[in-house]
C-alpha cells in the first residue's frame, strides 16, 4: 500500500536535511497536518516535525491557526 504524500514529504525532508523543517517545507505539509488534526488521525511523525518548526516560527503558527479556523468555518456550514 502506498504511503500518504505527507509521509513521503516528511521522510524525504528528514533524510536529506537537518531535522528542522524550513517555513516552505512546513507550509507544504501543513494542509496534511490540518486534515489529520480535524479527522483526529494519529500522525506522530508529521506532528513531531511540524511541532518542532512551530515551536520557533510565529509566521507558520499564524498560518496553522488560519487554516484550522478555515476548516472549522467549513464544518459549521
Amino acid at each position: 500500500m502506498a504511503r500518504p504524500l505527507w509521509q513521503l514529504l516528511v521522510s524525504e525532508i528528514q533524510e536529506t536535511k537537518a531535522k528542522e523543517l524550513t517555513c516552505e517545507e512546513c507550509l507544504t505539509v501543513l494542509d496534511y497536518y490540518v486534515d489529520g488534526v480535524m479527522a483526529s488521525e494519529d500522525t506522530p511523525q508529521l506532528q513531531a516535525s511540524i511541532a518542532r518548526h512551530l515551536s520557533h516560527c510565529h509566521d507558520c503558527r499564524l498560518e496553522l491557526e488560519r487554516r484550522l479556523d478555515e476548516w472549522e468555518r467549513l464544518l459549521r456550514n
